[in-house]
């Protein structure tokens, strides 16, 4: 049975050594043109729910940032934003977390918009192609955490299953006995 054990973990090893390492090199696009430059800002703007310029994080307790809003361009958002895994200060082009939860960071570490040879930064682009912007609503309080009710509802179904088979086998084993 050793044997078997110890083929079977050098076939995975080899599998995993022979397979191409494509994920592990990461090549990044640049801009061409300026003109490139917006057809990417227009197809992030295009694709987003939130477009926000954010201030510096502020580090919370648990993976999520909190950043003031400094300009908004799309979406609703209050004076101050949570999002999930961090970002850094400047544009954001991100969604909702479960519809009203806290902001996705939506990283790229590609296809940057701004690279340090650029004539125009991401907000003038912005303010050149889709307005200054407006102030966040300061009546909107953004929540931490995404509600998930769907999380409780696993959770009880799974103690009803538990109880509902403890029932099943105590029945079948006293009608055994019979």
């Amino acid at each position: 049975m050793l044997g078997i054990m110890e083929r079977l973990v050098t076939f995975i090893i080899l599998l995993f050594v022979s397979l191409p390492t494509y994920a592990l090199s990461i090549t990044c696009l640049k801009a061409a043109s300026e003109e490139q430059r917006v057809e990417w800002l227009n197809e992030s703007f295009n694709n987003s729910q939130i477009v926000v310029q954010l201030g510096q994080p502020i580090p919370t307790s648990s993976s999520t940032t909190k950043h003031k809003v400094l300009r908004v361009w799309k979406g609703a958002v209050g004076e101050f934003v949570y999002v999930i895994g961090g970002t850094h200060s400047g544009v954001l082009f991100t969604s909702r977390v479960n519809g009203s939860g806290p902001l996705e960071s939506k990283q790229s570490y590609c296809r940057s918009l701004s690279n340090d040879s650029s004539k125009a930064s991401v907000v003038d682009l912005l303010k050149q192609n889709h307005g200054i912007g407006y102030e966040p609503d300061t009546t909107i309080l953004e929540p931490q955490y995404p509600e998930s009710y769907l999380n409780w509802l696993f959770m009880f179904g799974f103690v009803l299953l538990v109880l509902v088979s403890m029932i099943t086998y105590n029945f079948v084993k006293h009608k055994a006995k019979k």
